[in-house]
């Protein structure tokens, strides 16, 4: 009786080791092939978690239409449609989508005989540890390992370089400096905030705070350095400075690029309204209310000095692809759909969108 226990074990332990070896081996099997570039399962289960992820915003921008707060009303997902198509087919459509683009930028990568630096490599080295240990639960739930993670990463970089290759200051369809100047001029400003959270303040200590403001204002258009006047507004000096919270010594930490948000939405900002009129060497004082917080708040333009391109070559990037963005992601979407497609239905189906793990 003892040895047939021990064998029954045995047979149990067997089993569960090809459960899991061939768990692994359904994630690293080939899923999708686009062109000449081969994706596993594993990576397919990304790009499901890309697309998911997208078809969860339009959804939440179609409830908002509809005055549905999903907080409050119990809203099935998967009985959504999108673009006339249910939910899962358009997650799983748009997946092979992304694919298909990630396939471009590869192909397109090599064929413009570019190769990635060593700064680009320790760089994405150094991104993918990062974020995949922040979001590692999430990963291993849905069968992506830190390899394919760093991979997935890396095609963003082949994407970055033929983009520069195309657009970049010495690309085949450069943006010219002076289109570049004028973005910059127009839709940008560099700025100097200071805030004071009047929310719980009593009505004349909010007046106060206000007049403190106006008395930075002044200063800083007669002149004074916007270092000085951040260090005092914030109390910094060398007493704090023994703390850890060292003073400010050059005008680039104290400032902020600020886009008008219709240009550039990731520097964009609400009150852009307020400030884009607002001449260099001056400043604004107004009251603002964010997420249920009231603030008093000072801006100050900083008046860039003649030949200083700090700022603009900042901005440089973001301003490129903004301009370009549009026309770059079409030739890539042109591209991709003229790649073949073959798909490996066993492979894929290790990784379902409803099954899609978010670890809630």
């Amino acid at each position: 009786m003892k040895t047939f226990k021990s064998l029954i074990s045995l047979l149990l332990v067997l089993l569960l080791a090809f459960s899991f070896a061939g768990c692994i081996h359904k994630q690293n099997e080939i899923a999708v092939e686009i062109g000449d570039v081969k994706f596993t399962a594993a990576q397919y289960s990304y790009a499901l978690l890309m697309a998911d992820s997208e078809a969860q915003e339009i959804v939440n921008e179609q409830l908002t239409e509809e005055g549905i707060d999903p907080t409050v009303t119990a809203v099935d997902i998967y009985a959504r449609k999108i673009n006339d198509l249910d939910y899962v087919t358009w997650v799983e459509n748009r997946a092979v989508e992304l694919l298909g683009e990630y396939a471009a930028y590869q192909k397109l990568f090599s064929g413009a005989d570019l190769k990635l630096s060593d700064e680009t490599v320790k760089n994405n080295k150094d991104y993918s540890d990062y974020y995949y240990s922040y979001y590692q639960a999430l990963y291993e739930a849905n069968g992506i390992g830190k390899d394919t993670y760093a991979k997935m990463v890396t095609f963003d970089s082949y994407a970055n370089d033929y983009f520069n290759h195309l657009y970049g200051k010495e690309g085949t369809k450069a943006i010219s400096a002076e289109d570049i100047n004028k973005a910059f001029t127009d839709s940008y400003r560099v700025v100097l905030v200071l805030q004071t959270n009047v929310t719980e303040m009593e009505e004349e200590d909010a007046k106060a705070a206000k007049a403190d403001l106006e008395k930075y204002k002044s200063r800083l258009e007669k002149g004074e350095s916007v270092v000085k006047v951040y260090n005092e507004f914030n109390g910094l000096d060398e007493k704090t400075a023994e703390t850890g919270n060292a003073p400010a010594e050059k005008e680039v930490d104290v400032v902020s690029v600020l886009a008008d948000p219709e240009f550039d939405e990731s520097y964009g900002v609400d009150f852009w309204k307020d400030i884009k009129d607002v001449a260099a060497g001056k400043a604004t004082v107004l009251d603002a209310e964010e997420n249920g917080s009231k603030f008093t708040r000072l801006i100050y333009v900083l008046k860039i000095k003649d030949g200083d391109t700090t700022f603009v070559d900042e901005m440089d990037a973001s301003i490129r692809w903004t301009l370009k963005g549009d026309d770059f992601e079409k030739e890539i979407s042109d591209y991709a759909k003229g790649l073949t497609v073959v798909k490996h239905k066993y492979a894929m189906s290790a990784f379902k969108v409803k099954k899609i793990n978010y670890g809630v």
